[in-house]
C-alpha cells in the first residue's frame, strides 16, 4: 500500500513587528520529509523561500522588509514533501508591510565619543542626516 502525503490546512500569517510574519499550519501528514514555503512579492511571481524540517509547523520569516518608499505585500503558500511526492498548495496567506517614515527632530546635538556637545543644530523642517 503506498504512503501517500495527505496535507491540506488553512495556513494562517500573523506578527506585530513590522517586518516579520509568522506562518503557521498543522501537519496532517504521516510520512512529510518536510514542507516547502514560498513567497510572493507584490504580486510578482511565487518563489523559493526555505524548507522545513519534517513535523514543522511554523516558520518565522524576518527576511520581508520595511521600505521608505512604499508599502510592501508578501504573500506565501505551503505544500508537504517527501522522497517521491508533494502534495497541493495550501490557501494563500499575505501581509502588507507598511511604508516607513523616519522624521528626525528639529534640533539635533552631537558629541564625538562621548565628548563634548557641538553646538545644537536647529532646522525649520526635518533634516536627513546620513552617517558614514
Amino acid at each position: 500500500m503506498k504512503n501517500t502525503l495527505i496535507f491540506f490546512i488553512w495556513l494562517a500569517l500573523s506578527g506585530t513587528v513590522f517586518a516579520q510574519a509568522d506562518l503557521s499550519w498543522k501537519d496532517n501528514s504521516t510520512s512529510e520529509s518536510g514542507f516547502t514555503i514560498e513567497r510572493q512579492f507584490n504580486n510578482g511571481t511565487f518563489e523559493f523561500l526555505t524548507n522545513t524540517p519534517v513535523n514543522a509547523v511554523s516558520y518565522l520569516d524576518n527576511t520581508a522588509v520595511n521600505s521608505p518608499t512604499a508599502t510592501n505585500t508578501y504573500c506565501y503558500r505551503v505544500k508537504a514533501f517527501n522522497s517521491t511526492e508533494q502534495t497541493g498548495y495550501t490557501n494563500t496567506a499575505c501581509k502588507t508591510i507598511p511604508q516607513i517614515t523616519v522624521k528626525a527632530p528639529n534640533a539635533v546635538t552631537i558629541s564625538i565619543n562621548g565628548g563634548t556637545p557641538l553646538p545644537v543644530i536647529k532646522a525649520p523642517n526635518p533634516i536627513l542626516i546620513t552617517v558614514k
